[in-house]
């Protein structure tokens, strides 16, 4: 009992540590930008992400719904299901997010430009940086949440590890290239610690296989969302009208909103064996309903 007890006190202990150093890499990148770029930055900077941000925490609230159930699965200990489940999850998340930062990326400077005035439209490298690490915000709990799941909370140094790495990274970059830099910092330390390592400790330590599959699912993911941006970008130069009005704007949200959704899910379908496992289950899970007798 006693020993049961240390392990608990040492494992709150750890995810507290865990939670904090995250804070100090997320909320850490609006003091940076005031002190290099100055507070008119600061402003331009945070009318894109006060939007983005929105977003990213009603789809994080949405897809974090059924996250409660995955320590009852890893208890399960029921490896076909959990390898089943973390592909579809995976894929779900990189979808969604894929369709979110394609359509963000062609609608937020019209948005802008119509709300504040075309002087508040931010550099396309600082809205890709932004968009970035918001694209790493949304897909990095299908790893974490089954981190949090097989109670691997082990690799303390990690999260500090991020932040020490963005803080370095920030404080040289920052003070050369401005709101680039201080982005650029976020970023780096993310690909190196969320995209790289904690798949990895994931893998090794929990699912106990190889990670190279992993990559391989997540080059084909990128390679996707990719094809999906070129066939949205070359849709929205050569068809839509620049949006000058809020109606505008809407006709535009839809279309691209759509179009992303459609070509993005018919790729994702054929290239992810997660996400058609995903659809042959949500489907089975509607004949079920329909077929149901009312009582």
């Amino acid at each position: 009992m006693l020993n049961s007890h240390t392990t608990l006190l040492r494992d709150i202990k750890r995810l507290i540590s865990h939670k904090f150093a995250g804070v100090v890499v997320l909320e850490t990148d609006n003091i940076f930008i005031y002190l290099f770029a100055g507070l008119i930055q600061v402003t331009y900077y945070t009318n894109y992400t006060l939007i983005i941000s929105r977003l990213v925490g009603l789809l994080n609230s949405f897809l974090n719904s059924g996250v409660a159930s995955l320590g009852n699965l890893v208890a399960s200990r029921d490896v076909e299901k959990i390898n089943t489940v973390f592909w579809e999850l995976l894929t779900l998340r990189y979808f969604f997010a894929g369709i979110i930062m394609v359509s963000s990326y062609f609608l937020i400077d019209p948005f802008i430009t119509i709300w504040l005035g075309k002087e508040y439209v931010i550099s396309g490298t600082i809205l890709f940086l932004i968009l970035f690490n918001s694209y790493v915000t949304i897909t990095r709990y299908s790893v974490d949440s089954f981190l949090d799941s097989y109670g691997l909370y082990g690799h303390v140094w990690a999260p500090w590890a991020e932040a020490g790495l963005n803080l370095c990274i920030t404080l040289v970059l920052g003070y050369k290239y401005g709101i680039i830099g201080i982005l650029t910092g976020t970023a780096v330390s993310t690909i190196l610690i969320v995209c790289i390592w904690k798949p990895y400790y994931l893998f090794s330590s929990g699912f106990q296989k190889s990670v190279l599959n992993y990559w391989a699912n997540i080059f084909k993911h990128i390679l996707v969302l990719l094809l999906t941006f070129t066939v949205v970008f070359i849709v929205n130069r050569n068809i839509l009208h620049v949006a000058i009005t809020y109606i505008q704007w809407i006709i535009n949200g839809i279309f691209i909103f759509m179009s992303s959704f459609f070509i993005y899910g018919i790729l994702i379908y054929v290239t992810s064996s997660g996400m058609r496992s995903l659809t042959t289950r949500m489907l089975g899970l509607t004949i079920k309903k329909t077929e149901a007798p009312i009582s």
